[in-house]
């Protein structure tokens, strides 16, 4: 909607990363329109195609300061071509790996009254871990102040809001 604002003389910069936790649209209606394919991603996908005039700058940036070394590694394999690289110096914590997998099986609920979705077994799997990470919490990090050092993001925010009231921990969730 901004975008229709612009002008002849309007500079826009996009910022974003397609490959990074994507919108889950589930209208039919919506994905035949598109709309299950962000801007990022059409955008992205235009100017790597070369289809439009290549004196449009496009910059990917390929450095990561943020994530432990290990993470950025995982990352750059699957997602990235190997292109990322890591400039982090964030030590590992004793006994504990930088990056873990687990499963949860179970299923998407949406209650009759919201928009959004929450899927238990997720909730339970998370606080565990939460719990099991808390009660290994390394000397090095300082205090543990129950959880609350921990922020764990969510896709919906039912989910966001399920695992706040079945924990102690900070929950963020990223807009639907």
């Amino acid at each position: 909607m901004p975008m229709s604002l612009a002008g002849d003389s309007t500079c826009v910069i996009v910022a974003g990363d397609h490959l990074q936790m994507t919108q889950a649209v589930h209208s039919k209606e919506a994905r035949a329109l598109g709309f299950d394919t962000s801007l990022t991603e059409r955008l992205d996908r235009l100017y790597s195609c070369h289809q439009v005039d290549s004196s449009v700058p496009l910059i990917r940036l390929r450095v990561n300061y943020r994530n432990h070394a290990e993470i950025t590694d995982f990352l750059s394999s699957t997602l990235y071509d190997n292109q990322l690289i890591s400039e982090s110096d964030q030590p590992s914590a004793p006994n504990l790996a930088p990056l873990n997998f687990y499963v949860a099986h179970g299923c998407e609920v949406q209650d009759s009254d919201s928009t959004s979705f929450y899927n238990e077994a997720e909730v339970d799997e998370l606080v565990r871990r939460v719990k099991e990470l808390d009660s290994q919490w390394p000397a090095e990090w300082g205090t543990s102040t129950r959880g609350k050092d921990i922020l764990v993001t969510a896709a919906y925010l039912d989910q966001a809001s399920v695992t706040r009231f079945a924990s102690t921990v900070i929950v963020i969730y990223y807009a639907e």
